[in-house]
């Protein structure tokens, strides 16, 4: 008999779940006509009515704690509506709207000549399941769906915690907070980093790219973001024979590399140090391969014995002003720390640079007097590469790879460092945006 009663309990708490909210029009507090479905739910928005009447002391308990919930849900300004409606006929519109003044509530209530008892008729009569008395909440999702009795049995900050689980639970995303995001970007030896672009995304979107850690952001409480940094410098700028020596004396256990040593160590990123890595380092060292990325960013609290840690990640909560992060740089090879961290400044392209624009891509000359003479030159351009031009007798080349924002680069050297007023070198662009060629292209030289 109880394995009866139970099933049928769940087949009708299952039915009342499935009911769509019935449609109304209130009047109220505000003046203004409000239809449930027409202004709120078909223009997906998440609607939350409190039933309540002035005189209801729980109601009155509960009250500091509703404007909160509003304005942490964005005032009716963003995914989520507020409403109070009175459940007795002796509240008028201007009996709630003293209410909500003195309990300094910004959101719309209606009282009886608004069309309030109408309103909540269904939920009074039992429609949604029963109804036990006042403040009740209903949350209604944009699709039509009712969770009736939120947080029942529930007292303050619980209870809303619970309504707002519930308003969550229709797909509202809470409003947007502008962040400042700052932080320290170090060696792990505390020696500051320069130089270093900083992609954000949130899953696989980018938000945004700054070129410093310094940058202000409207991010969604909830959500997570990771950080990207990227520094351009892909010579072997620190790495020499004594880092060799060292890992080589890890290898043989003759001494012991730290965690931060051991990152820069494994050149090719397979988690481990072997002679693999050592013969990777010296054709590096001898100009004979070039290894990019080159640096490796982490959180300074990585730990590798607690997953995630190691990601720069954030997320803020609604009210949240300020982002702070810690970073630690990696030079790949470095292992004693001694690379010159400022590598990488980024310099303007000179108004040489021609461009011509056929169709869907462009043709970039570059000439001899945009390159520094006498080192590499990174390029980083604003598009798919499609074709490259050039003399080796003039100009060196080494090949084409990808950034974390999704731009190529190549490495280019003048073979003569006495080339002067010569087109050295032209690029088949495609390019992510029409606009001037100077914001397609940056060329870095690296010392």
């Amino acid at each position: 008999m109880k394995a009866y009663l139970s099933l049928f309990l769940f087949l009708l708490a299952s039915q009342l779940q499935a009911q769509q909210a019935p449609d109304f029009t209130i009047t109220a507090t505000d003046g203004q006509n409000h239809s449930l479905y027409a202004d709120y739910l078909d223009q997906g928005k998440t609607v939350v009515i409190e039933m309540m009447f002035t005189t209801c002391p729980p109601c009155n308990a509960f009250a500091p704690f509703m404007e909160p919930l509003n304005e942490k849900w964005g005032s009716g300004q963003h995914d989520v509506v507020f409403f109070c409606m009175s459940t007795q006929n002796f509240d008028d519109n201007a009996d709630v709207a003293n209410w909500l003044s003195d309990h300094s509530a910004t959101f719309a209530g209606a009282g009886k000549e608004g069309g309030a008892l109408d309103a909540l008729q269904p939920y009074l009569g039992g429609q949604f399941g029963p109804f036990f008395g006042t403040p009740a909440f209903i949350v209604i999702a944009p699709d039509g769906s009712v969770n009736f009795n939120v947080g029942f049995g529930m007292l303050g900050q619980a209870k809303a915690d619970a309504i707002s689980d519930a308003i969550a639970a229709t797909g509202a995303q809470l409003p947007p907070v502008n962040v400042h995001v700052t932080g320290t970007v170090t060696m792990p030896n505390g020696t500051p980093i320069g130089s270093t672009t900083f992609t954000v995304k949130q899953d696989t979107a980018t938000i945004l790219t700054a070129n410093q850690l310094d940058f202000y952001m409207d991010a969604t409480p909830g959500l997570v973001y990771t950080v990207y940094p990227e520094k351009l410098d892909s010579l072997p700028n620190g790495v020499t024979t004594f880092d060799m020596v060292l890992i080589a004396k890890h290898i043989l256990a003759v001494d012991t590399l730290d965690f931060w040593q051991l990152l820069a160590a494994d050149i090719n990123g397979n988690g481990s140090i072997t002679t693999l890595d050592m013969v990777s380092l010296r054709k590096w060292i001898l100009g004979m391969i070039f290894i990019q990325p080159s640096w490796i960013f982490y959180n300074s609290a990585c730990d590798p014995a607690v997953p995630g840690s190691c990601a720069i990640e954030f997320s803020v909560q609604p009210g949240d002003t300020l982002v702070t992060l810690s970073i630690y740089g990696v030079k790949k090879g470095d292992v004693n720390f001694s690379a010159n961290p400022g590598f990488g400044n980024d310099d303007p392209p000179s108004d040489n640079i021609q461009a011509n624009l056929q169709a869907d891509f462009e043709t970039i000359s570059l000439e001899a007097d945009d390159l520094k003479p006498g080192v590499w030159n990174e390029i980083q351009l604003q598009g798919k590469i499609l074709d490259i031009v050039s003399d080796p007798k003039v100009v060196w080349v080494q090949g084409v790879t990808n950034t974390p924002s999704g731009n190529e680069r190549l490495l280019v050297k003048l073979a003569n460092p006495s080339i002067r007023n010569k087109v050295v070198l032209k690029l088949k662009l495609k390019p992510e945006l029409k606009v001037n060629v100077h914001e397609l292209i940056k060329i870095k030289p690296l010392k």
